[in-house]
């Protein structure tokens, strides 16, 4: 049977398949925190055996802690930045009305440096999500970008499979049982 004869049945569906591997995000390298507990985890993680058995398994517990501080340190980030920039709203009304004082200018401070680091953990996720080294500050909210962050995912979707007797298998359950 001679392949280049055959069409070619990859869509973009984006039905689940399952779980989704861990992926390190070079975003947690920004947090200050991230080196101290890097390195307590791996500490903490005692193993005996065969030292290529000793290294997966501390992976994997630091797998395990890692995915747990993410949720702690970072966690919904997006509901993070609509909540500083509604205190930043706050503040402005306070300082039109004329009602700005040295707290609300301090508080003003500190929220403007968190929504700025905020901004840039974003900005080095979307990077590393779509693997444009070129991207310049201020284009990752370009239709562009964000087609290029996600055109890999859809692109490598298989929507569905012909069998040896040549049916056509579009049922995930069907063609993950097959396989």
């Amino acid at each position: 049977m001679d392949l280049r004869s055959q069409p070619n049945l990859f869509g973009t569906n984006p039905l689940k398949w399952g779980s989704t591997p861990f992926r390190f995000e070079n975003m947690r390298l920004l947090h200050l925190e991230f080196k101290e507990n890097f390195s307590a985890w791996w500490q903490e993680c005692s193993i005996e055996g065969w030292e290529g058995h000793k290294f997966m398994r501390k992976v994997k517990f630091v797998k395990s802690k890692l995915k747990d501080w993410n949720k702690v340190a970072f966690g919904d980030s997006r509901e993070r930045k609509n909540s500083i920039i509604s205190d930043l709203g706050r503040i402005d009304l306070f300082e039109q009305e004329g009602n700005l004082n040295h707290d609300l200018l301090s508080e003003r401070t500190l929220k403007r440096k968190e929504l700025e680091e905020l901004l840039l953990k974003e900005e080095v996720y979307w990077r590393q999500k779509s693997r444009i080294k070129w991207i310049k500050e201020g284009d990752c909210n370009s239709k562009f970008f964000h087609r290029a962050a996600n055109g890999r995912r859809n692109k490598k979707f298989i929507k569905s499979l012909v069998s040896e007797e040549g049916v056509t298998l579009s049922n995930i359950e069907i063609i993950s049982g097959r396989l």
